[in-house]
This record gives C-alpha cells, structure tokens and sequence, in this order.
C-alpha cells in the first residue's frame, strides 16, 4: 500500500508542476477573455482534479474506508469531466476545446488509476481475509471502475479478485446458504485465478493457491449447477478375460472417443490448468488430481492420451493408494487398446508391448503388496493378462520371422510361470522349436536336451526325440541322430512317422560304419542287383571324409571309381588333393596354405611345397572340376547317403579355395632383386600388389554372401551364420595379409639401409611399410571375423577358432605396444 501511494503522491506533484510550468509560460500576454476560459474550462477541470487526487491520497494514506469510495469516485468524474475516458488530445497538445495540455490530462488519469487500484487491492484483501459484503462490494464497484476508465489495468488484480470471490463464495454457502450465488461467486472466482495462472508472474505460494482454489471452485460451481460428480471408469465392455492364447472369448466393444460434454470439458480445463503449473508438483493432492483427470479421459475413450499421467503418477507414487489406482487404471487403459478389435495390428502391438513392461513394473513396485481394492485387483489381474500378451508377443515374432526373439520371450516367460497361462514344459518345448526354426541348431539341441531331462514323461517326448535327430542329422552329429532316431522308434513305434525314423536310423548306422564289412562285399560283388551304387555310397561316407588319408581315398578311386556316381568322384578327387596339399608342405600345412610359423611367434611366411605332390593334386584339383561340371540325374538314394545340393556347393568352394591357394603361394614366393635397386623392386612390389589383391578377389568370390559382416552387423547372424565356410575364407585372407607383411617389412628394411633420405628408394621404403601397416589392421580384422563365425556356428570341430586366435597372438606381438585380448568361452576377443 505505501508503494501505491507512493506512486500517487508523485504523480500529483508531477502534475501539479506540469500545471504552472504549462500556464506560466503566457501569463503576462493572457488577455481577459483566455483568463475567464481557464477559470471556467478546462482549467478548472483540472484544478479540481487536482484538488480531489490530494483528498484521496489522504484517505488512502489514512485508511480511511468509510467515505473512500466517494472520493475515489469523485477522482474519476473530474477526469472525465477534464476530457479523459477517450477524449481526443489535439495536435497543438491540449484536448479539444479545453484549453487542458495533454500531460495535465495524462498525469490527472494516472492519479485516478493508482487510487483505484490501491483501493481495490486493499478491499479484496481485507475481503479475502474476512469474506465480508462491504469489503467484497467495495472492491467490485472499484474494479468494474478500472475495467470501464482504465481496460487492462485490472489484470494484476485477478489473483486477489480471485481470493476475493472464493472467501465470499465460502461464507455466502455456509452462513448464509445461498447455493446459486455461492455458484455465481465460485465462478468468478475460478475466472480470476485462472487469468492469473495464465498471464504468470505469480510467486510459487500464489501459484498453489490460485491453482487449488480454481480447480476446487470449478467442481462446486459444476456441483450446484448440474449436479456433476466424478464418476470411475468401467473398462468392462472394452476388454475381456483373454485365455492362455491372448484371444478373446466374447468379443469387446472398440474404444470409442466420445466428445466432451460442457460441464466435463471445463473440469478437464480446471485439471489441466491444475497441472500445467509446476508449483503444484509438490502438493499431496497433485498425484489425485493426476488420476482424476486420467480417469475423465478414460470415460470418453481418449486411453492413450490418458497413459502418460498414469504412469507418471505410478512411479512417484509407488506404494500409497493413489499410485496403486494409477497402477489399475494404466492396466486396464492398455488391455483395453490391446484387445481393441477395431484397432490396427501395428496398435495392438504397441499396446501389447506397453502392457507387457507395465505387468513387469508393477510387478516390482510396492503397489504390488498394498491391501486395497486397487491393489488386489492388480495382483489378481496381472498375472493372467502378463502371461496371455507374452504369449502373443512371442507368436508375433515367430510369425514374422524374428525367431531369437521368440526363443527370448518364452525362455523368459518359463522363468516366472505361475498357475495362469501356459505350462513350462510348453514354454520351454516352444522356446526350442523356434531356435531351430530360426538356424540356431545349437541352442535347439540344448532346449530340446533340457527339455528331455526335465519333464520325463511329458506326452511330447517322442516329438522332443523325433526333432532331436532330424536336427544333429542335419547338423551331421551323425552318431547322436541315429540314437535319438532310435529311442524315438521304440518310444513311438505305431507313430506315422516310425518307418521313415527306423530307415534313417538305419542308414547313419551304415555311415557311423557299425555295418558288417562282409554285407559291403557282398553289396560290392552284386553287380546285377544295382547294390554296388549303395556300397559305394557306404564307403564314401565312412573312408572319403574330411581329412581322410590319401590312403583311404585313393583306395575308394581305385575300386568304386564312377561306380558311386560322378558327384561322389568329384568329391574323393577334391580330397586326395587336399590330402596332397597337406602332405607337400615341409613344416604341415597351415590352414591350408605352407606358411612356416616360427618359435619366436614371429609372423607367417610361406614356404615351398614339393613339386611332385603338387602336380598330383593339380591333377586332381582338374578331374574334381570335370565331374563337377556334369549334372548327373538322382541316383535314388536318401541323406546322408545321398551327396545333397549344399554338399556339392561346398565342395566347388574346397576346390576354388584349393586352386586360390595355390595361386596365393605362387604370388607370395616371389623374391625381389638381390640388388634391392630401387626400380626394380619397385617393379617387383607393384606386381606382388596386385597378386596379393587378385587373390583376396578370388577368395571373396569362393563364398558371396556368406556371412563375413557377421561381426559386424550381429542382426544377421541368423542366417549368414549358417555357412562356417565363411570362417574358413576369413583365415585364408588373414595368412595372405600376414606372409605378405614379413616380406613387405624386410624388403623395406633393405631398401631403406641403402637409399638416401628423399631419395626414390627411401620413398619406396616408406610406401612398402605404409601397406605392411595397411595389412596388419586387415590381419586383425579378418582373424577377428573368424573367431566370430566360428562362435555362431556354435560348433568348432575343426578347431579354426582356435588358429584365429594363434593367429592374433603372432600379430599382437608384432605391435610396439602390446595389445591385450581376451578371448571369452566362445572364442570371441572383446
């Protein structure tokens, strides 16, 4: 209050010099007739206006309430008799036909304006404070004054108009009872303190205030008016007890979004306005008021935009009443949206997911253990609903082919599994079947293993057995899929399967060689009966295997030659060169190439093989290319007897990847001149260059597409991980790039010790070490994709991980500071 008059004090003094600075200026030229204007004019307007600012100022100075309004009152009617109110000032700066200047006018306006807002500033407190009528009708008539002389310099009032009216509203409704006033006031109220929240500058006090008693004034005015009361939501037409499938047994009705009434529009309006303002973050009632306006979004069907609040109120709230209703709400809001039979399939997943993680949360949260109705009903709902939409979710990833996340999702839905939903041997049995329908065979056969052993007697055993052998069959664990064949026959002996188990069990009988070798004779020595094709088929599964000494395999050549087909041939031709291959090389091949690793783990250099054994595996290299050129017709016989597609597709990759070799070691034998003049070897060094780089053109090509950004891009490993000759491609470039640094660095080394500085021999030197450089990262790179292939195979029985892994080692000490790696149980370095 004294800031107020203050303002009015010096606005009248400024108003006061304004005047005798303005008529002092013609006083000794003023004629007689300008005198009688300015005492009858304008000029008397203003002297009164003066006069009465005075008499106000002392009332306000004195408090004194009782005639202030009249005087006040007074103010204003002599500034509008001096021309204010939206009179025009003249260009000359005066009101027209006044003879009053424009800043006496001005000033004389102000006084008026800092009296009545400091009138109605005091009335409205002493009102808000006591409720009183004089107060209330005081500060009204000063207001209504304000709007009407002075538009917009009310607006700082509305906090306290607002205070004002709400203290009236209380005592007119509880001393006096008059509903429909009390309505009226609760109205204005609310009008007020919403102004003020939304123009700010409220103190955060204020702001609660003025937040709380709006949204409270509107539910009485709502009250008195219509009658309106908050009613709870009912979800029960929109969802459904879903069974352990997710699926519905009476269809629900779709959620609907339903325009707002009036009465609860303006509620949402009040809730919002509640909400939007941050001081009220602290109050205890803002999480109820949270809810609240949740629930009125529900009733008319707006669920989504209803969630976001709900599941903040959950979280800040955890463990009290309110958060657990948050809790139910935000349950049943999302099984609503999942079980939406209208709803697009990509909304129902969203929703499903939502659900999913809200059970998983609610789960945790105290609300999980609180006995209230709210509580209880989550802990009875949630298990059922959580069990059902994981159910979905994991059918929905094996639909679209996301088969690790099917796996996923049933491994850990038979972690929590309870009475509601499905059994665990079911999650566990379905977890299996979708590794192995995605290509991930070692964790199938882990799954269905576990699953044997733990649910003996299950009615699905034959079927875990039966599934068992068709994957190690496929996988070629021959021994273990004839055994699973085996138990699943006498498990399941009138199954319309067992005659097709008991052929296959018998057939990798013969490949394991548990067949009599008399009964092969005899196969061997029928040559009418057409036998002679199955006993070659016999032996070349058990003599012409991988690694098989050239021995055995020249021994098939020789006695079933094209009897066992030209594709069998093909394939014994392929590996008697690689037996070849292993045999010429002086210090044993290396992953197939000659490569020398010394004691001191220095890197590898090629060495060269024995020229006589190298001739014959060329020519066996050349006939295993004839016969795989022809296309012969099916020679009636099943796998593993059978040479299958893939079977044949792997070995024109042997036989590409044997001829590379070759040409890999050719190229990195060649010597450059003893001399190590520098054209020379630079001539020398552009050819090896460009070897080096047709070669890793060639070993790329043996295997497109085959998985080598497996370790780079682990999303895909599903199904580039299928082929494990991508692995072996991988080490192959590796031991090029490793035998190509040693030379690459020695070479360097000598040009170097005889060139001049800035000579072309040291700019030799530099550009031969800047690519051995080049080679060590690729090196790295490729022994690294390796050892990634190789552990999602899942199977390393050709020990390659292991040779990758020697491999880093050698180029890991070749660094001046030693690189650390640790290869973890998989193989794979972190």
């Amino acid at each position: 209050m004294r800031r107020r008059t203050w303002q009015i004090g010096h606005v009248l003094a400024a108003m006061l010099i304004a005047g005798c600075a303005a008529r002092g200026k013609g006083t000794a030229a003023a004629s007689a007739p300008a005198a009688e204007q300015a005492a009858t004019g304008g000029g008397a307007a203003i002297a009164a206006c003066t006069q009465q600012a005075a008499v106000v100022e002392l009332a306000l100075e004195r408090h004194a309430d009782r005639y202030l309004w009249e005087e006040i009152e007074a103010l204003v009617q002599r500034w509008v008799a001096a021309g204010g109110a939206g009179s025009g000032v003249t260009a000359g700066g005066g009101t027209a036909g006044s003879g009053v200047t424009a800043g006496e006018l001005v000033a004389c306006g102000q006084v008026a304006e800092a009296a009545l807002l400091a009138a109605a500033r005091r009335w409205a407190e002493a009102g808000a404070r006591g409720g009183g009528g004089q107060d209330h009708d005081l500060a009204q008539r000063a207001y209504r004054a304000l709007a009407s002389h002075f538009p917009g310099a009310e607006q700082e009032l509305d906090f306290a108009f607002g205070r004002l009216d709400w203290a009236r509203a209380l005592r007119t409704a509880n001393e006096l009872g008059e509903q429909t006033l009390a309505a009226e006031l609760y109205a204005s109220a609310q009008q007020h303190h919403a102004a003020a929240l939304r123009r700010g500058g409220l103190r955060p006090e204020q702001a609660r205030m003025a937040a709380s008693e709006q949204l409270e004034a509107t539910r009485r005015v709502l009250d008195y008016q219509a009658g309106w009361q908050p009613t709870a939501w009912s979800p029960e037409p929109w969802i459904c007890a879903p069974d352990p499938g997710g699926r519905c047994v009476t269809r629900p009705s779709s959620a609907v979004t339903i325009p707002l009434p009036p009465a609860e529009a303006q509620m949402l309006a009040a809730y919002e306005l509640y909400l939007g303002e941050p001081a009220t973050r602290e109050l205890p009632e803002a999480a109820t008021v949270a809810v609240d306006r949740a629930e009125l979004l529900l009733r008319h069907g707006r669920l989504a935009e209803a969630e976001a609040g709900l599941r903040e109120v959950l979280r800040a709230r955890d463990g009290d009443a309110v958060g657990a209703r948050a809790g139910l709400l935000l349950l049943r809001s999302l099984q609503a949206r999942w079980q939406d039979p209208a709803a697009s399939p990509a909304a129902q997943a969203q929703a499903r997911a939502g659900l999913i993680a809200t059970t998983s949360e609610l789960q945790r949260l105290r609300a999980w253990h609180l006995a209230t109705p709210a509580g209880e009903e989550i802990r009875r709902a949630t298990p059922g609903l959580r069990a059902a939409a994981l159910w979905q979710a994991a059918a929905a990833a094996r639909a679209s082919g996301a088969f690790a996340e099917c796996a996923q999702v049933l491994e850990d839905m038979s972690e929590e599994t309870g009475p509601e939903g499905q059994p665990e041997s079911t999650l566990r049995f379905e977890a299996a079947a979708c590794h192995e329908e995605g290509g991930a065979f070692a964790a199938a056969i882990a799954g269905y293993g576990e699953w044997l052993r733990r649910f003996v007697g299950e009615p699905r055993t034959a079927e875990a057995l039966l599934r068992l052998a068709r994957i190690n069959e496929r996988v070629q664990n021959v021994e273990d899929a004839r055994d699973y064949y085996i138990r699943f026959v006498a498990l399941a002996p009138g199954d319309a399967r067992a005659n097709e188990a008991r052929r296959r069990s018998i057939a990798l009988a013969l490949v394991t060689g548990t067949v009599d070798a008399e009964q092969v004779a005899a196969l061997t020595r029928d040559r009418r009966s057409g036998d002679r094709r199955l006993a070659a088929a016999i032996r070349f599964r058990t003599e012409v295997r991988p690694g098989s000494p050239l021995e055995r395999v020249a021994a098939y050549l020789q006695q079933f030659g094209r009897d066992g087909g030209e594709e069998r041939l093909a394939i014994a031709h392929l590996r008697a060169a690689e037996a070849l291959m292993r045999s010429s090389c002086p210090v044993g091949a290396l992953e197939g190439l000659c490569v020398e690793v010394t004691r001191d783990r220095t890197l590898g250099r090629v060495l060269p093989r024995d020229r006589g054994q190298v001739t014959q595996a060329r020519a066996h290299l050349q006939a295993a290319a004839g016969f795989l050129n022809a296309r012969p017709g099916p020679d009636g016989l099943e796998a593993p007897l059978a040479v299958g597609p893939g079977e044949l597709a792997a070995a024109r990759r042997v036989l590409s990847l044997l001829l590379g070799d070759l040409g890999a070691e050719a190229a990195l034998l060649t010597r450059p001149p003893d001399s190590h003049e520098p054209t020379r070897s630079r001539q020398w060094f552009e050819r090896r260059v460009s070897e080096v780089q047709r070669m890793q053109v060639v070993y790329e090509g043996v295997n497109p597409g085959a998985g080598r950004d497996v370790a780079l891009a682990r999303t895909a490993a599903e199904t580039s991980a299928s082929d494990r000759f991508a692995a072996v491609i991988e080490a192959r470039k590796a031991q090029v790039f490793e035998a190509d640094i040693g030379l690459l660095e020695e070479v360097s080394r000598a040009i170097a010790e005889q060139s001049a500085a800035g000579s072309d021999g040291a700019a030799l030197a530099a550009t031969m070490q800047r690519l051995a450089d080049l080679r060590r990262g690729e090196v790295f790179d490729a022994y690294h994709r390796c050892i990634e292939l190789v552990a999602l195979w899942g199977d390393d029985p050709d020990g390659r991980a292991e040779s990758c892994r020697a491999g880093l080692g050698r180029l890991v000490q070749r660094h001046e500071a030693r690189l650390e790696y640790v290869p973890d149980l998989r193989g794979r370095v972190r």
